[in-house]
């Protein structure tokens, strides 16, 4: 059998609530149209990433929840949709007297959510500080989400970014899917992008595959927010560690994928011809392009010139982001 698989590389707004949702129904509208049995969005995908102290404004969780049941769930009938947003849970914490609150992935299918997966790994360095804000899931609650689509029930093996990336943690999110009985993993995040981050990525997953060989969906966010900026570049491993389709970086792409669900395997595709400084060219292009777009109240870039390299770099990124 196959399964049909759309990857919604997409641009969320941070704090756009209701344009994210919009977008997100236009392209799981046009996925069914075209007989996708899936469509996975990135991390936080209706907030955008990262809020930070947004989550700590009245009703701003409230309306992301809204907006997942009464615009995603609704469309998800005769198609499964893996959606990143934030999940409020009960109480409040002690130290903080902050409301509980989840990094959290809703899988629906058939009109109706069929589970919620929290975020186990929780990053607290360099650009990340999400135990400010989230509570972490527990070992025992890392179980594949049964998923019925395109004829047949999967078991999806559901993590959420940092849930990947647990060398320095003592649990291993994907070790314990895979033994639990997934069928296949799916990695919903927001990465952000440095020079080489999408090898590092690659060679992750790659590695985690030889460890618990299950194929394995990778489908990150992408666009400019402030100081960071994310690339996008998702990607699939399939079961013998072979990455067999590659989105796009550095720009939106809903990204449709066959994948043979007896075998698990697939025809490895060739790695793009890598320049380190036009990918930093890039990232510059796209963060100051979503900068200005986003903000929505900029008129033009003025850029005093000097004769130096500086100067003219900033011009060059400048009119390439957003017109001569």
């Amino acid at each position: 059998m196959k399964l049909t698989i759309a990857m919604a590389q997409l641009d969320a707004t941070v704090g756009a609530i209701g344009d994210n949702a919009a977008k997100a129904v236009e392209v799981i509208r046009r996925s069914r149209k075209m007989g996708m049995d899936m469509v996975v969005f990135p991390e936080m995908f209706l907030t955008g990433y990262p809020t930070n102290d947004l989550l700590f404004e009245e009703g701003f969780v409230e309306e992301n929840e809204r907006a997942l049941h009464e615009e995603i769930v609704p469309e998800t009938g005769g198609i499964a949709v893996i959606m990143g947003f934030v999940r409020k849970g009960e109480g409040r914490k002690k130290i903080e007297d902050a409301p509980v609150l989840y990094n959290c992935a809703a899988v629906a299918a058939d009109g109706k959510v069929v589970d919620y997966v929290k975020k186990t790994l929780l990053p607290n360095y360099d650009v990340f500080d999400e135990k400010r804000y989230f509570t972490p899931g527990e070992e025992g609650e890392i179980l594949p989400v049964r998923v019925r689509t395109g004829g047949r029930e999967y078991k999806v093996g559901v993590q959420i970014c940092e849930d990947l990336w647990d060398d320095e943690y003592p649990t291993k999110v994907t070790r314990l899917l895979y033994e639990r009985g997934s069928d296949f993993m799916v990695n919903v995040s927001a990465s952000p992008f440095y020079a080489g981050k999408a090898f590092e990525r690659e060679r992750l997953v790659r590695e985690r595959v030889r460890e618990s060989p299950a194929a394995f969906v990778y489908v990150n966010t992408v666009g400019g927010q402030d100081d960071l900026v994310f690339d996008g570049r998702s990607f699939v491993v399939d079961r013998e560690g072979k990455v067999v389709a590659r989105a796009a970086g550095f720009e939106e792409e809903v990204y449709a994928l066959e994948m043979d669900t007896e075998t698990w395997r697939g025809d490895e595709v060739a790695a793009p011809a890598y320049v380190r400084e036009e990918e930093i060219l890039k990232a510059h292009v796209l963060n100051l392009r979503d900068y200005f777009v986003k903000q929505g109240i900029f008129k033009g870039i003025v850029v005093g010139l000097s004769g130096g390299v500086d100067s003219a770099y900033t011009a060059y990124v400048a009119s390439q982001a957003v017109g001569g």
